[in-house]
């Protein structure tokens, strides 16, 4: 889960691969706005699908990559929305 979420900071940032992401680097203090936690909402629902509904206020909870990871992989284990 935190290589995905690698990912969509890298995607959503604009990152280069060598660029390096603390899992505890705060998304803040990489940059991103509240424009782009919306979108790394969104692109984290159409990766969970109809298997679970993730809401903005979960993901714009977390600070951290490693925050990120583990809200979904709760999500995902429950198969069901968290706040």
């Amino acid at each position: 889960m935190t290589k995905y979420v690698h990912t969509l900071v890298r995607q959503i940032l604009k990152l280069e691969d060598t660029d390096v992401i603390g899992e505890l680097s705060t998304f803040q203090d990489l940059g991103m706005d509240s424009l782009m936690m919306i979108e790394m909402n969104n692109m984290t629902q159409n990766m969970l699908g109809q298997r679970a509904n993730i809401s903005l206020t979960a993901v714009k909870d977390c600070t951290t990559v490693s925050q990120l990871s583990g809200r979904i992989y709760d999500i995902i284990s429950r198969g069901g929305t968290k706040p």
